[in-house]
């Protein structure tokens, strides 16, 4: 991130402030950053289904599931925890947290849990273009409830992008 911030700064490009999370200002990353960003979690989220896939053997995996995904997420959050350790300049080691985010963020833990495991449940009845079909159309679903539940305002350009990206 660094090297391509550096590059980017070499072109002209003046970095936005952006507000994390925790309400401390930082820089946000460049156009080129966030467009790499974009490429590359999409080539992992198109990816990841075919290989899913590709490890069933008569209808079934050759492994646990749970414990390949444990695996997973051990190995992000070491990269994560790294990526942390090196970029925190002088602020602390391990950030203060209150028990309301500590409580949201487990909430939005477990249901990234149920959504991984109902992954490898739902490739064993359908392909994996149709999982993908599936999987597209919940932006839309959000919007949608959005829209009818809190009362949010949904604009003409976000309603293209939605139809855009479920179709």
């Amino acid at each position: 991130y660094e090297k391509v911030a550096q590059q980017d700064e070499e072109q002209g490009a003046k970095p936005e402030k952006a507000i994390s999370l925790t309400g401390t200002t930082s820089t946000a990353p460049s156009k080129r950053s966030q467009i790499l960003s974009f490429a590359f979690l999409v080539v992992i989220q198109g990816s990841h289904v075919l290989v899913f896939k590709t490890s069933q053997k008569e209808g079934s995996y050759a492994y646990n599931t749970a414990s390949a995904i444990c695996t997973t997420e051990l190995i992000k959050f070491l990269l994560s925890a790294c990526f942390h350790f090196f970029s925190r300049g002088d602020g602390p080691l391990i950030p203060s947290i209150n028990a309301k985010e500590f409580v949201t963020w487990s909430i939005l833990a477990l249901c990234y849990c149920i959504n991984n495991q109902l992954t490898f449940w739902l490739l064993i009845f359908l392909g994996p273009g149709q999982l993908s079909l599936g999987k597209s159309f919940s932006p839309m679903l959000t919007a949608v409830l959005l829209w009818q539940i809190y009362n949010e305002s949904i604009n003409k350009i976000q309603w293209s992008c939605l139809i855009l990206v479920v179709a």
